[in-house]
């Protein structure tokens, strides 16, 4: 998201501009050119009338210093305690960012994107949409990728999607246009065709996530959306979901090593009408990424990318 965008945000009017850190922001910046004209015209008493002359310029040139140094945030990132490992919490839409990504689905895996079953305005429906020019391309991929993977049973296709059904936390990695993506099963298709998830469904989901990365994943820095809060229509809090994510991985990196950066994305419109506080979430990451240790003889892991 840009930071411009996010001068808008209710959060940043609350926690960081209306701070006292904004008053004295202010007046050290009014301060500073205070102090340039007395001592100026203590040097050369004729420029005191034309540096008192600019004390407009002045007070806008603070007020666009205390705007630029008190700016808002969109992103808390720490190192995990015992290794280089970092974690960050970033207002952003996942597509924007050059790593790998996680993309939520249903156990079937189904693909085709209408107001039946995928919709073109979650996740998955818009990485079809961005990769992929026909859902045939992306189901051939799945196929590919699941070709090892059991079916745990079959479902009635009446109303609609794919009759065969993996467990969840099932991945499917696939490489469309060079970008490594994790379709991870956190959802099932009830009679209606309706994707449903739960909490316990996104704590197993992730649990097997890390397991795939770390034995057949990329070794690269992996993005991850706010797992079934969306069309998963899980009840949770996002901040409840987003806390389960760093404790899972956290817990996953004492094991072993298989990225050197997680970023956990919040998409902007979740994080402006769902009142998430990046804040209280990034106070909560540093806090677990300093008082976890992590085991320094715990095993590497990924495959090389290159």
């Amino acid at each position: 998201m840009d930071t411009l965008k996010a001068y808008l945000l209710g959060n940043y009017w609350r926690r960081t501009f209306f701070a006292p850190e904004t008053v004295t922001t202010f007046l050290a910046a009014l301060g500073f050119f205070w102090l340039l004209t007395e001592i100026s015209s203590f040097i050369v008493d004729a420029w005191k009338a034309q540096l008192q002359a600019l004390w407009m310029y002045f007070l806008v040139t603070s007020v666009v210093y205390t705007l630029w140094v008190r700016r808002p945030i969109i992103s808390m990132c720490e190192r995990l305690n015992g290794s280089d490992v970092r974690i960050e919490i970033r207002i952003a839409d996942i597509f924007s960012l050059s790593t790998a990504q996680v993309i939520s689905t249903n156990t079937t895996f189904d693909t085709e994107v209408n107001e039946t079953l995928i919709s073109s305005r979650s996740l998955q429906g818009a990485f079809t949409q961005k990769y992929y020019d026909k859902s045939e391309h992306l189901d051939a991929d799945i196929i590919s990728a699941l070709q090892s993977e059991p079916v745990v049973s079959t479902r009635d296709s009446r109303v609609g999607g794919k009759r065969e059904k993996y467990g969840i936390g099932t991945v499917a990695l696939v490489s469309p246009k060079g970008k490594t993506t994790y379709l991870l099963a956190i959802s099932e298709l009830n009679e209606n065709g309706v994707a449903e998830s739960s909490f316990e469904n996104v704590k197993q989901a992730l649990a097997s996530l890390w397991g795939f990365v770390s034995s057949k994943g990329r070794y690269e820095p992996l993005s991850i959306p706010i797992l079934g809060t969306g069309h998963g229509r899980i009840s949770t809090p996002r901040d409840v979901v987003v806390r389960e994510i760093v404790k899972s991985f956290v817990a996953a990196c004492s094991e072993r090593k298989f990225t050197s950066k997680l970023t956990i994305t919040i998409a902007p419109r979740d994080y402006h009408d769902h009142e998430l506080d990046i804040y209280e979430l990034g106070e909560f990451l540093k806090y677990v990424c300093r008082y976890t240790e992590i085991s320094p003889n715990r095993q590497g892991g990924g495959t090389a990318t290159g």
